[in-house]
């Protein structure tokens, strides 16, 4: 039975989601959009094949389109795969920042803390061995760790392994495919992407080579951008200034909940559990910030004190910028 949960507190403040860091951040996305490699235009959605697109925004000259079948939002142009390669390899603001040990276990407490207990709470009593796809920084498996798990992590061509590794996180550089899958998953109980699939030309190709190498007790756990939301109508409204949700040519894809349950579902995997949660009204208000010069510390504190609060409205009528799902292989997939 399919359940759905929304809302997640968060204080952006503790993570220094000031307008100066958002300055920094643009012209690192701004670089990557403009200098982007890219063939020809895409107008066919690429989860369900429906030639009704139609175009929602430009921004750093990339259209993102939107199809109007399975509401899915993605990049209206096939980007080269080796600059998208390119951009991962060198260092960047996501990595310096994420360095510091007191930043890090901000992350961990703050971003990672409550999706791995909202995991767990759907775990019961069971633990065994967390695979993480995409780990990044491990913030995810440290948290994992706590609440018990054996982790293991996979990140192709992470420069701060050896940090990690010395947090007692193991991280394995590599790219999962179709070549590797069984040797590298290990029949884990839990198998995450987050913040994997938005980023891949064909988000269900690594879906479709780790679905023959787990089995239906695994849980799959997946978070992705989403669409509609109030983070998405302010890229529409204000694309020059967009830091954030859809930045291409890393968001290539932008999920709606029907054109991920397709992805899984071609890859043998079915939707339990849907938690949509977002930071929209923060980035409305720093998107209106931003222009102006006005910096978070001179909101008025009531305003900020309101973040969450308005947030969990916006959830509640389907304008969360996120959704994490969890999901099993069909026994019959």
């Amino acid at each position: 039975m399919l359940t759905k949960k929304v809302w997640k507190h968060i204080n952006l403040e503790r993570l220094n989601r000031t307008i100066a860091w958002r300055r920094e951040v643009h012209e690192e996305v701004k670089v990557d959009g403009v200098r982007a490699r890219y063939s020809g235009a895409r107008t066919v959605c690429p989860v369900c094949g429906g030639e009704d697109t139609e175009e929602l925004a430009v921004i750093f000259s990339l259209p993102y389109r939107e199809c109007r079948n399975c509401g899915h939002a993605f990049c209206g142009v096939a980007v080269d795969p080796d600059y998208i390669a390119e951009i991962y390899s060198g260092e960047t603001n996501y990595l310096r920042e994420y360095a510091d040990m007191d930043m890090y276990l901000r992350r961990v407490e703050e971003i990672a803390e409550p999706k791995v207990a909202y995991v767990a709470s759907l775990c019961g009593d069971r633990r065994g061995l967390w695979v993480d796809v995409g780990c990044g920084c491990g913030h995810t498996l440290y948290a994992a760790k706590q609440h018990g798990w054996s982790t293991l992590g996979i990140e192709p061509g992470f420069a701060a392994m050896e940090t990690l590794n010395g947090l007692g996180i193991e991280i394995i550089d590599a790219f999962v495919d179709e070549s590797n899958a069984s040797a590298l998953i290990r029949n884990p109980d839990v198998l995450s992407f987050f913040g994997v699939l938005e980023h891949l030309e064909d988000p269900g190709a690594i879906l479709r080579a780790v679905s023959g190498a787990i089995t239906p007790e695994t849980k799959v756990v997946i978070q992705v951008p989403r669409h509609p939301s109030l983070s998405s109508f302010c890229c529409v409204c204000m694309p020059d200034i967009t830091v954030r949700h859809m930045i291409p040519p890393q968001h290539l894809h932008i999920f709606s909940e029907e054109s991920l349950g397709i992805i899984l579902g071609d890859a043998g995997l079915e939707i339990e559990h849907v938690w949509a949660f977002g930071q929209d009204f923060y980035e409305l208000l720093s998107c209106v910030s931003m222009p102006n010069d006005i910096e978070t510390s001179r909101w008025p504190r009531s305003l900020m004190g309101c973040v969450n609060d308005v947030q969990r409205v916006l959830d509640e009528h389907g304008l969360s910028d996120n959704m994490i799902v969890t999901a099993t292989k069909r026994r019959d997939g």
